[in-house]
């Protein structure tokens, strides 16, 4: 679950990122297409970016091919159990949007056995009183039981067919898996809102192209400000700012050279890819306890056979070699003041007076050994 739980937060972040910047230099573009496929492609992008094996070519992480230290039982409980309560927390929340979409695709269903339907344009007209304004659901468009009555009734339709035909069906799905997955994250709200808005402005758009006059269609726009979208996978003619809207009806088109603005995501996606790449693995060998033993013993060894091939006077000249070093050492100790230059010298000094201890040691043996065979010889 931990693992599940960081690939979601990593997907968040790219999601965050990416409408960041759309907010910044897209949103207020009338690039609609653009927009919107943006909005897609970086969605799918913010799910597959965490799951790239890449490797880093900056980090790196050394670890030895030795036995590592005891694990400290008491913290990887707690992770454990800190894990375990964030991912109570995401399944309650999802599984809340989970039944809440099922209930949604459950009455949309029941919507479409449940009615008459007559054929449209290659579209499925059903009447229903459970709506104020017409709204779409792949290629069924479901109209008010007396809406065919209004003058404006040509435009709605013409509206939902733009709808139909650019598949805003699929982007509503999608977003609806997006918050169930991600219902926890703060950008999700925004960028749903964002792309209905833009199904909306290429809808509305798209009835301007077919010749409606763009100020009777404008107060269309306002006269359906009481409706009400009842389901949030279907396309309703009133679900994005009646004010949003307008504008962008009357904005002037923007230039195709601001298209550009887009390509600013490839650096971001560069960025992020690098920030997940994993470290790169170097391995250091380490020494184990059995092997830094006999390499000591090695040592040992031969010290003792170099002790052994010396005389009582060169035993001597080394005794007292080290003794000079050692006095010379104690003096730089007292004429420094750094703790770290003291701390050496003393290390230095611990080295120093073991191997005169080990001369004065064999020496001794060596003398009763003489002494053991000149007895010997006497008797």
């Amino acid at each position: 679950m931990d693992s599940l739980l960081i690939y979601l937060v990593k997907s968040g972040c790219c999601l965050g990122l990416f409408y960041i910047v759309f907010w910044v230099f897209l949103q207020k573009e009338t690039h609609f297409r653009l927009n919107r496929w943006y909005l897609i492609l970086s969605l799918i992008l913010s799910f597959i970016l965490p799951l790239i094996p890449l490797e880093s070519p900056i980090r790196q992480v050394s670890i030895s091919d030795g036995i590592s230290g005891t694990v400290n039982t008491e913290i990887t409980q707690r992770t454990v159990n800190i894990f375990d309560f964030f991912g109570v927390a995401f399944l309650l929340g999802a599984g809340f949007y989970l039944i809440r979409a099922l209930v949604q695709w459950i009455s949309l269903a029941r919507m479409i056995a449940g009615k008459s339907r007559t054929r449209f344009a290659g579209c499925q007209l059903i009447e229903t009183d459970n709506a104020r304004v017409p709204f779409s659901f792949f290629y069924y468009i479901f109209v008010p039981s007396q809406g065919h009555l209004k003058s404006c009734f040509q435009q709605m339709l013409e509206h939902e067919m733009v709808h139909v035909r650019q598949w805003h069906t699929l982007d509503n799905i999608l977003l609806e898996l997006l918050v169930i997955i991600q219902w926890w994250n703060p950008f999700v709200w925004p960028y749903r809102r964002s792309l209905k808005e833009t199904h909306e402005f290429l809808a509305d758009f798209g009835v301007i192209a077919q010749g409606c006059d763009s100020v009777s269609y404008q107060m269309l726009i306002l006269e359906q400000v009481v409706g009400d979208g009842l389901f949030a996978i279907a396309n309703s003619f009133h679900q994005s700012q009646i004010k949003r809207r307008i504008a962008m009806l009357t904005k002037r088109r923007s230039r195709n050279m601001t298209k550009a603005k887009a390509l600013v995501v490839v650096p971001i996606v560069l960025l992020l890819g690098l920030a997940f790449a994993r470290p790169k693995t170097v391995i250091i060998p380490t020494q184990t306890k059995q092997t830094k033993s006999v390499e000591q013993d090695k040592k040992k060894e031969e010290l003792k056979k170099q002790q052994a091939q010396m005389t009582k006077e060169d035993l001597k000249k080394t005794y007292e070699k080290i003794t000079i070093q050692m006095q010379e050492l104690k003096k730089k100790y007292k004429a420094t003041e750094s703790e770290d230059d003291r701390k050496k010298i003393k290390e230095k000094l611990a080295v120093l007076a073991k191997k005169r201890e080990s001369i004065k040691v064999f020496a001794a043996e060596k003398v009763a050994v003489v002494k053991k065979e000149k007895k010997v010889e006497k008797m």
